[in-house]
């Protein structure tokens, strides 16, 4: 009885303490997705200005990023830049994938 009261505390003992870690966790990865929206801004925000100052097209720019890194998988099988919002969660994903990281929905 005793070796099963110890157990039973000791799973409850890690049970609370994977809780914690969760909810930091979550609370970690809502900054980083503010930070992640925050920055996709900017990055939108000097790409048009550069487009403007330079009188350039968006083939052009994004020629000219591709030159820079033509391994990147973002610039492979002319995929879009820009990350895209899944419609069932609403959460952010990398433009190079069709599937939400998150729920799973697939996008066309």
């Amino acid at each position: 009885m005793f070796k099963s009261k110890h157990i039973y505390k000791q799973i409850n003992e890690n049970h609370q303490a994977l809780k914690l870690e969760l909810q930091e966790l979550k609370q970690k990865n809502e900054e980083l997705e503010l930070n992640l929206k925050s920055t996709r801004k900017i990055c939108h925000a000097l790409w048009e200005i550069l487009k403007e100052k330079e009188d350039l097209s968006e083939d052009a720019l994004t020629e000219q990023l591709q030159s820079l890194n033509p391994e990147n998988p973002l610039f492979t099988d002319n995929q879009e830049l820009v990350p895209w919002v899944c419609p069932e969660c609403e959460r952010t994903n990398p433009a190079q994938r069709d599937q939400c990281l998150y729920c799973g929905c697939q996008v066309d």
